[in-house]
């Protein structure tokens, strides 16, 4: 049976951190995230926007490091104020306003309005969907480094973008624990029609290729093992060339890259899946 870590950073801000009685080494934390990753762990982190002396700019920041460090999940709280605790019997003193039933949750703080507080939830429902959801873990960071831009901000604009769309598809049946989605084939789209907006945007459409390529195959290499499900894709570049370690910087391998298109078959099976390619 697989196993898999849940970490609670809660938040990448040492001083807010501190304020709730816990140090934050964040090298130390990044050295040690980095020993999971080397040694193959499935682990996911903990944020929690609302907490007392944060922000909305300082959540955003403890987003774009969780990220960073190739979580297989984030989880992303609102701040609740729960009864009994040392932070209810601070919450007057530190200005906390919340909820008093039940949930309990953080309506508003000196550096945290209520205005903010939406904004830092409709980041996280824009997380959930892109990053977990859409099981982006694999190749967010290699697509997001083109753009030159942070996480968040790009998780910003994924959230204008999605905002007024009809999401049953992707809510319907969902199981945001595990990752699932009643329809990933659709949410695939979804994200590669974003991601061509914002690289014909930036001027990167000759990127563009490489980019189905890579969230393709990955969306492929998901739904064998999760659903049980085979694709055909028909491939751009070579993908022993493209899945490799040359290919991290996109700019660079489109540079010196030809295009060989063929089309990969990635197999469901009783184990992993099985990646055939045809020319």
């Amino acid at each position: 049976l697989s196993s898999s870590l849940q970490i609670g950073l809660q938040t990448a801000d040492p001083a807010v951190s501190e304020g709730l009685g816990r140090k934050l080494d964040l090298k130390l934390f990044s050295r040690n995230v980095g020993f999971l990753n080397q040694a193959g762990a499935v682990f996911g982190l903990d944020l929690m926007y609302g907490l007392p002396g944060d922000s909305l700019d300082g959540y955003k920041r403890s987003l774009d490091y969780a990220l960073s460090l190739y979580p297989n999940n984030m989880a992303m709280f609102r701040l609740s104020v729960l009864p009994g605790t040392i932070l209810a019997d601070q919450a007057a003193a530190l200005g906390l306003k919340h909820e008093v039933d039940a949930p309990y949750l953080v309506q508003e703080s000196p550096t945290f309005s209520a205005q903010d507080l939406a904004q830092a939830e409709q980041l996280s429902e824009a997380a959930d969907l892109f990053y977990n959801r859409g099981r982006a873990v694999a190749w967010f960071n290699q697509v997001l480094h083109p753009l030159r831009m942070n996480a968040s901000a790009f998780l910003e604009q994924f959230a204008r973008f999605i905002k007024g769309r009809n999401l049953q598809a992707f809510s319907s049946g969902a199981d945001k624990s595990s990752g699932q989605t009643s329809d990933p084939v659709a949410l695939e789209r979804l994200q590669l029609e974003f991601l061509d907006k914002l690289y014909e945007k930036a001027g990167l459409e000759y990127l563009l290729p490489a980019v189905w390529d890579i969230v393709r195959f990955h969306a492929a290499w998901a739904r064998a093992l999760a659903e049980g499900i085979s694709t055909d894709i028909a491939f751009n570049y070579d993908p022993d060339e493209l899945l490799g370690r040359g290919a991290v910087d996109l700019d660079q391998f489109a540079s010196f890259a030809d295009f060989n298109p063929c089309t990969v078959q990635v197999q469901a099976g009783p184990g992993e899946p099985q990646v055939l390619v045809k020319g």
